[in-house]
């Protein structure tokens, strides 16, 4: 196996690890409890997958991106939730049972938004867009559903045992992400520094700051679950992404991807001051 596989196949293991051990983290019936509010998921779902896309749509027209850039926001707001999002939720404050409904309503409606942002994408770019469907599905199935009901699946068949193991999987799926991470940081930071451009990064901070602001104000009451939106709002499945935004970049993969990391670290910052700010309120 060559090393660029290796590397790709480190990442989805500790991706894998991570959403596996927040499935045997999950109380029983959580996700059936949180689709038992479907007036919250309904509004979250047109905050990430109808206002959300809007604002990045705009963006495109309005700013001079580079096409790589445009196609990467675009892709970026019809992905589903990043697939560690119901951590950083829980320690916002946010239910387990809101936080995985959210994670499992999105990855249903992002099968069904791609294709119109693709669409939307091809008169845009003014050419057709193609995306990879089963890339797609692929990259969901491994990385969100079948980790996330096989930990759901062993925490009920075996609750003290999947209590047992949930801490030390979540341990060994950071490590693991973190330490590729490292290795790819002197490819990655060249990668990113090229294609930084001032309308990029503008971009990408005023989408980020959008859908903070769409999600907190879409869903309601209480606190924990307005946090919890406005984090999965901004933050979006890199690999999905990438996915979908490669049909359109014409040879330009690599800057695509390139803003997609960018965008990845930022939502993974940004909400940093918000959460600060709106749990010390609560306090």
């Amino acid at each position: 196996m060559d090393p660029a596989a290796l590397v790709k196949l480190a990442i989805i293991t500790g991706v894998v690890l991570l959403v596996l051990s927040i499935g045997l983290s999950a109380p029983p019936g959580s996700i059936r409890a949180g689709f038992g509010r479907p007036a919250a998921i309904g509004r979250a779902m047109v905050a990430m997958y109808l206002l959300f896309p809007l604002v990045a749509i705009a963006l495109a027209l309005l700013l001079p991106l580079e096409p790589h850039a445009r196609t990467a926001l675009l892709a970026l707001a019809v992905s589903p939730i990043v697939p560690v999002l119901p951590l950083k939720e829980q320690k916002a404050g946010t239910s387990v049972d809101y936080a995985l409904a959210l994670q499992v309503a999105a990855a249903v409606v992002a099968l069904a938004a791609a294709p119109v942002m693709a669409f939307v994408a091809g008169k845009l770019l003014g050419k057709t867009v193609d995306i990879d469907g089963m890339g797609m599905v692929r990259v969901m199935l491994l990385t969100i559903v079948v980790p996330l009901l096989a930990g759901i699946g062993i925490a009920a068949v075996a609750p003290a045992q999947a209590a047992r193991l949930a801490k030390p999987v979540q341990i060994a799926g950071f490590v693991l992400v973190g330490a590729v991470l490292l290795l790819l940081l002197p490819r990655l930071v060249p990668l990113m520094l090229s294609v930084a451009s001032v309308p990029t990064l503008a971009a990408i901070l005023l989408m980020i700051a959008a859908g903070m602001a769409i999600g907190h104000l879409s869903a309601g009451e209480p606190a924990g679950q307005r946090r919890g939106l406005a984090l999965a709002t901004a933050a979006r499945h890199p690999g999905v992404a990438i996915v979908l935004g490669t049909a359109a970049t014409q040879g330009d993969g690599q800057k695509l991807m390139g803003v997609v990391v960018i965008y990845l670290i930022l939502s993974s910052l940004l909400p940093i001051p918000y959460l600060k700010r709106t749990q010390a309120l609560v306090a």
